[in-house]
């Protein structure tokens, strides 16, 4: 209803008409387009992985050291867009084709540290438990300690009926029965424990735990990780992470270390078809391994970060001319190509914590 701002009389409006088409969202609201893509783009993407047999290589061989009966721990540094992920995820493939047990953690997709979200879907893959840990009676062979974790770490304890001092089919609130939070934390590493040995047991190889973006992880999961590599368990066990270069993991003192960089400019160039020396890094080898030898690659080397190959690519298939040099301006330029309606969405994306990746 409508009224007069002046008298206060209501206004009678005519009421429309019922054939009136009710505008769709398209009319009002400009809807994102994809930019043009040239038809010869060239390479496709995503690219194959290129310039890393020296850190394949390596990867293998803390492998090797896990094959004797114990826990081998590794980490890869890089910067962000230096390849860390894209790296770890071709040698899980190779792992997976000799016979291992493997197992990738991550972050919550969210950004919100949520508790225990890494360890359990770590644990759930080990183990090949259900989303949310399944029944205690699939917890086969674990150990009070470790049953104990796991309803920790699946919330199990929370969940625990209490007939005498609730109602019938309430939930209780109780306490668990380990109230120290260095009990809790104890029983999610022997959870962990539990899990990696069950990994072993019906693999031919190795239990290979990854942990993707080690820096970005709740601190529950953080702390059973380091935990299990303080006192590891008995068995063949690989558990490789990989985080930023400033941002080190408190175990770092126990585990080979890799340090990636770009790959070499002129590699890159090949890949583009492009004269990539101006936006080469000039600062150090594209990997550096423990104390020993930088790399087979010269010192003075030009690199190159991966995901400015990346972007630089997909700049070119949306006809885009004369690319900058930096990575964060070839993005900049690259949604400011896309209209309105797409850049809000694009903006919007990274605080919401939508999962998804952005792929143009």
């Amino acid at each position: 209803q409508k009224f007069c701002g002046e008298c206060g009389t209501r206004l009678t409006v005519a009421a429309p008409a019922a054939s009136s088409p009710i505008p769709a969202r398209s009319d009002m609201i400009e809807m994102p387009t994809e930019p043009p893509i040239s038809e010869d783009d060239g390479a496709n993407l995503p690219l194959p992985l290129v310039g890393r047999d020296v850190e394949l290589g390596w990867l293998h061989e803390q492998r090797a050291i896990a094959l004797e009966d114990k826990l081998a721990p590794a980490i890869i540094a890089g910067r962000a867009g230096s390849g860390k992920t894209r790296l770890l995820q071709e040698f899980l493939d190779a792992c997976r084709d000799n016979g291992d047990a493997v197992a990738l953690a991550k972050p919550d997709p969210w950004a919100a540290g949520v508790g225990f979200y890494a360890l359990a879907r770590a644990i759930e893959q080990l183990a090949e438990l259900p989303p949310g840990g399944g029944e205690p009676s699939q917890w086969s062979a674990a150990s009070p300690d470790a049953k104990g974790g796991l309803e920790l770490v699946f919330g199990r304890q929370r969940m625990r009926r209490d007939s005498a001092a609730q109602p019938r089919g309430k939930w209780s609130v109780q306490a668990p029965e380990h109230e120290s939070n260095g009990d809790q934390r104890e029983l999610a590493a022997e959870a962990l424990r539990w899990a990696l040995g069950r990994a072993q047991a019906r693999c031919s190889g190795v239990a290979v735990l990854a942990v993707d973006d080690l820096h970005m992880l709740d601190g529950a999961s953080a702390n059973a990780f380091l935990d299990v590599v303080a006192d590891p368990p008995l068995g063949k066990a690989l558990l490789i992470a990989t985080r930023r270069v400033n941002q080190p993991a408190r175990w770092e003192d126990d585990a080979a270390q890799l340090r990636l960089r770009g790959i070499p400019a002129q590699l890159a160039s090949q890949l583009t078809g492009s004269d990539l020396a101006s936006a080469a890094e000039a600062e150090a080898p594209p990997s550096a391994i423990g104390e020993g030898p930088p790399s087979v690659h010269a010192f003075d080397a030009r690199v190159i970060s991966p995901l400015y190959i990346d972007q630089l690519l997909r700049f070119n298939r949306e006809k885009g001319d004369d690319p900058p040099n930096k990575l964060i301006d070839l993005i900049a330029l690259r949604a400011e190509r896309l209209n309105m309606a797409a850049r809000t969405v694009l903006q919007g994306s990274p605080g919401s914590g939508c999962p998804g990746t952005c792929r143009r």
